[in-house]
């Protein structure tokens, strides 16, 4: 993309976050339609050091307990019974002032779809949430952040040990979710590969929860076959990280099973999960356990994490990662937060990570 191209987009975008948030900072109402304006700054420092490095490395870094983003949101009635619903979220590196994750990221790659709602549910076209990624999310008390997350660094973050085939959105999809029936709710998202001579080659993929009084469990899993890498992550198989070394990317199943109880004082989380990757060198199977606990606090709360991998197959290792922080709010708009985090690969040096960081959210 040339810099006159890039830079008419991103004015293009923030035209239209500007125009949302001018119309209000809440919801507003423009005839039948409504717009909504929200996001998340995510900034931390500290002393980093992952597995296999030498020597730790301080930094200043975006995305400390969850990738900072900006979107915007609308929907309009069509009749008594049916929606219009649309979305556009993009990622943001405020560290460095820049968008996306990394350098090259898609410009909406959080989110970006247009889609229909109502008593049968709902049904969006774009690029949508993968799957499997927040059954991941609210099943570890850690969410979704890719820096101290034991749960997503052994599942989404590829090279070191986080082998998923794919992204947390998905390109090119069709996702549809269902109402909520006595406290389950389903999804299922396809995403085209699109690739010439390989129609058949696409992402699959569902999620289930089940919520009631302080007991939730989800059940996620996926399907991704070699033809669909290219176009639906944005990626390439080398995001496989240390399976690549097994040779060219075949296809790649997964099932995850969660579970969490509120007892009031603490909040328990569970996870078990199971992904079988097939490469023209050989095969990789990976099991992996999590559990996690959140104890609220007068002012925030006490989170714990472990997570451990065993891969089998054609590899032979394991990855252990503990973590453990505290989140101090201060409303519902801001926080601080310290984090300590060991990661362990059998086949590496261990690493040692302390941070601290803070989020805005509106």
């Amino acid at each position: 993309m040339t810099k006159s191209t890039r830079f008419a987009v991103m004015a293009g975008a923030s035209s239209l976050l500007l125009a949302a948030a001018t119309a209000s900072a809440a919801d507003v109402e423009m005839g039948k339609a409504k717009l909504s304006f929200y996001g998340e700054l995510d900034v931390y420092a500290g002393s980093l050091e992952n597995p296999g490095s030498e020597e730790s490395v301080l930094k200043l870094d975006s995305g400390g307990l969850n990738t900072s983003y900006a979107g915007a949101s609308g929907s309009m009635p069509l009749t008594d019974s049916l929606t219009a619903v649309a979305a556009l979220e993009m990622f943001l590196r405020p560290s460095e002032g820049d968008n996306g994750r990394f350098s090259g990221d898609a410009f909406f790659a959080r989110a970006a779809y247009v889609g229909l709602a109502g008593d049968f549910g709902q049904v969006t076209f774009g690029r949508n949430t993968a799957p499997y990624y927040l059954p991941n999310v609210f099943f570890n008390s850690f969410g979704g952040g890719f820096a101290f997350s034991p749960t997503i660094l052994h599942t989404f973050s590829g090279g070191l040990f986080g082998p998923i085939a794919g992204d947390t959105g998905w390109s090119n999809s069709i996702s549809y979710s269902t109402p909520v029936f006595g406290g389950l709710k389903g999804n299922v998202v396809y995403a085209f590969g699109e690739q010439a001579g390989e129609s058949g080659d696409g992402k699959a993929g569902f999620n289930l929860f089940y919520n009631t009084g302080g007991f939730a469990m989800t059940l996620a899993g996926y399907q991704v076959d070699a033809g669909a890498l290219a176009a639906t992550t944005g990626g390439s198989p080398g995001s496989l990280g240390n399976l690549s070394g097994l040779g060219d990317f075949e296809d790649q199943m997964a099932l995850m099973l969660g579970a969490s109880y509120d007892f009031g004082a603490a909040k328990l989380f569970g996870q078990y999960q199971m992904m079988e990757t097939s490469l023209s060198g050989g095969d990789a199977d990976i099991d992996t356990i999590t559990t996690g606990l959140r104890v609220p606090t007068p002012s925030g709360a006490v989170k714990l994490a472990v997570a451990l991998s065993d891969f089998g197959g054609d590899m032979d290792d394991e990855r252990t990662t503990a973590s453990l922080g505290y989140d101090h709010y201060f409303g519902s708009n801001f926080d601080l937060y310290s984090v300590a985090m060991h990661d362990e690969i059998d086949s590496l040096d261990s690493g040692m990570t302390v941070a601290v960081g803070a989020r805005f959210r509106w």
